[in-house]
């Protein structure tokens, strides 16, 4: 888990998906699963949104008091 002041950030997108594609090596017994990024934040904006979407990672925002995926029906459209 690492935390970030900005998510909105492009570098930081990337960054996590270069962390997510090499977990296996450091944790090989998860190879058999299939991994699902989250990547959270406070707020994001419907650009981050958008491209996270692309990218096939689930974007999750505070809303009120609970945490919710903002591009859960979105990301659905994009993984059939």
């Amino acid at each position: 888990m690492e935390v970030k002041s900005n998510p909105d950030r492009t570098e930081y997108i990337e960054g996590f998906l270069e962390k997510l594609d090499k977990i296996t090596q450091f944790l090989p017994e998860l190879e058999e699963y299939t991994l699902i990024g989250i990547y959270a934040g406070l707020d994001m904006s419907k650009e981050t949104v958008h491209l996270l979407t692309k990218k096939r990672i689930y974007a999750m925002v505070f809303k009120g008091d609970i945490l919710e995926i903002v591009n859960y029906e979105e990301f659905s459209g994009v993984r059939s």
